[in-house]
């Protein structure tokens, strides 16, 4: 059925939406829970979050990733475009819209988390003072341990969790784990022959759009 111009905008509205609502769903669910347990870490006399904390926060990057991937790519699907091309561009400016979006929020967290962090054990400015007593948001910003840490965040956020990570498990997850689940499916079940045996063993098609992600 045809889609008119003013359907389609709305729809395109519709998926904006639903991409700002699963950015904020995710923090609200996964990150404040994360950010309530990492400030229960005193950071002084060694009290801070060991290796588990960072592997949890790879873990919640990438699955933050998986997650705008697919929203992303129903919300293309849902404006109804006429051709694959028109549906191919509006998922990769959603999702790199979604992406900058996730990456301001959790940049944003984690820069408060080690604020904190830097607080509890007397972290020093580049002149001395105590961060803990800057007073205005704009000093505290500014700030070199605030600025090293951001930066360093950044990097963690893009290397591994962003530009490692989802490349290296989407071979894994798309080709090499549902051929050998198909081969598993098919070996123990006899009535599986023929075409319905090879729909099985289809591999499954690499999507080129998420790599909007670089």
């Amino acid at each position: 059925m045809g889609v008119t111009p003013q359907q389609r905008t709305g729809k395109i509205g519709m998926a904006l939406v639903g991409l700002a609502a699963s950015c904020a769903v995710w923090t609200f669910i996964l990150y404040i829970p994360y950010a309530l347990y990492m400030s229960s870490f005193s950071y002084a006399n060694g009290d801070e979050p060991g290796e588990f904390s960072e592997g949890l926060f790879i873990c919640l990057v990438v699955g933050s990733q998986i997650g705008l991937f697919v929203v992303s790519s129903m919300g293309a699907k849902y404006a109804a475009f006429h051709s694959e091309d028109e549906t191919q561009k509006a998922y990769t400016m959603y999702y790199n819209a979604a992406l900058i979006l996730n990456l301001i929020l959790d940049l944003a967290l984690q820069t408060y988390l080690s604020y904190l962090q830097m607080v509890g054990v007397g972290a020093h400015t580049s002149d001395g003072r105590l961060l803990g007593s800057l007073d205005s948001f704009q000093e505290i910003l500014e700030s070199y341990p605030v600025q090293k840490s951001m930066g360093k965040l950044l990097f963690v956020y893009c290397w591994p969790c962003t530009f490692f990570v989802p490349f290296l498990a989407e071979p894994f997850a798309v080709q090499w784990l549902p051929q050998h689940l198909a081969q598993y499916i098919v070996g123990a079940n006899k009535k599986i022959k023929g075409e319905n045996a090879e729909k099985a063993f289809e591999l499954g098609e690499m999507e080129q759009g998420r790599y909007a992600e670089p």
